[in-house]
């Protein structure tokens, strides 16, 4: 049975006024990351679970905390003979800082850890466990992890629920500057598919902020956020934005990022008269570039800021031995397909395609046949 759900602890408390509740207290120099983690922690346990007598929870800015048997540990539960006496949990939290250095969002659950195991020692004493000291200890390790766990996976969905309601609003250029706030906060968190939803989303906000959280997330660890940022960056018309697509473009370690960020400076250089400098930048950069996912790309801005030479060179790539080269071809031929070029472009496309195996760049190449068929007229990338 669910020590958490047991009621063994009701005859104790039906005839006696008794104050109910989790309570937390902070020692002074808590950091308010992992204050935060707390209070939503504590609020979630409220509404799953009933505290029938008051437990303070004493948060204390210590790396361990003395036990009665005078050893340091990372938590203590205090339950009275009597209980009509209220219990207390102590946390030790004062080595947060350098656990969060090393585990990011991480180490905030690690202390959430400590809290529910002494918590579990709580309904223990409620309920008049009659396990070993061994065994109540097993008892709380793996309720701890399951109960945190359970909060994990509700505040994941959580997050689902309100990104994809907010992905709607953008698309109508409805969010606000507190769900620019929130999204910026879930931004630092360590959830790839959540940061990408995230760059999504501010594609669609003209709000200086999205700008800023989207600059944060070209630096992400993941080279998959970091694309992604960086094409929902694409339409910016600010110099900063710019300047640090340039950077990207240069120095990041992943040939992909590169491309996109390349992609990416084009759209931005058009938007700020800096054609020429681009142009120029692309120019040095190709020089240089190793990745040729990056170079095609680099053709394909060159040639939309008015190079035309730069087709032919994407043209030819289009045999590469590499799908995933071919595919990127396909996918900026579609961006810079018109009425001058359709026809050199679908010559060499239908060719191609006769002999294409990959059913990634057959689609790619069928898009661009498509826009071509339906005499689609578009320019820039």
């Amino acid at each position: 049975m669910d020590i958490w759900k047991s009621e063994v602890w009701k005859d104790k408390y039906k005839d006696h006024n008794v104050r109910k509740g989790l309570r937390l207290k902070f020692d002074r120099g808590i950091d308010e990351e992992l204050k935060t983690g707390f209070k939503e922690y504590c609020r979630w346990l409220r509404s799953e679970y009933t505290f029938p007598i008051r437990v303070p929870v004493y948060v204390k800015n210590f790396k361990k905390i003395k036990a009665m048997d005078g050893e340091y540990v990372f938590g203590t539960f205090l339950g009275p003979f009597n209980f009509l006496e209220e219990p207390y949990v102590r946390v030790a939290a004062g080595d947060f800082k350098e656990s969060f250095e090393e585990m990011g969002e991480q180490a905030v659950y690690q202390y959430l850890c400590t809290l529910t195991h002494e918590l579990t020692h709580y309904f223990q004493w409620l309920n008049n466990s009659e396990l070993t000291q061994i065994g109540k200890e097993r008892q709380a390790t793996i309720t701890a992890d399951r109960i945190v766990q359970r909060y994990v996976d509700a505040k994941y969905e959580e997050k689902q629920q309100f990104l994809h309601k907010l992905e709607q609003r953008a698309k109508r250029r409805e969010l606000n500057e507190s769900e620019i706030d929130k999204l910026r906060k879930i931004a630092f968190e360590d959830d790839v598919n959540n940061k990408i939803l995230i760059a999504r989303i501010l594609e669609e906000s003209k709000l200086i902020e999205s700008e800023k959280i989207l600059l944060h997330l070209t630096k992400d660890i993941d080279d998959v956020v970091r694309m992604e940022a960086c094409n929902d960056l694409s339409n910016s018309d600010s110099l900063e934005v710019y300047e640090a697509l340039k950077k990207i473009a240069s120095k990041d370690s992943v040939g992909m990022v590169r491309g996109y960020a390349i992609v990416a400076l084009g759209d931005v250089a058009v938007e700020i008269n800096k054609e020429k400098e681009a142009t120029k930048f692309l120019k040095n950069l190709l020089k240089r570039e190793k990745s040729d996912f990056a170079m095609i790309d680099i053709w394909a801005v060159l040639y939309c800021l008015g190079e035309e030479r730069w087709l032919s060179y994407l043209l030819e790539k289009i045999d590469s031995s590499k799908s995933s080269e071919r595919c990127e071809v396909a996918n900026c031929l579609y961006g810079i397909v018109d009425e001058e070029n359709k026809e050199q472009i679908k010559t060499i496309l239908k060719k191609r395609r006769k002999i294409e195996k990959s059913k990634e760049v057959i689609e790619s190449i069928e898009e661009v046949l498509d826009i071509i068929k339906k005499d689609y007229n578009k320019k820039g990338m």
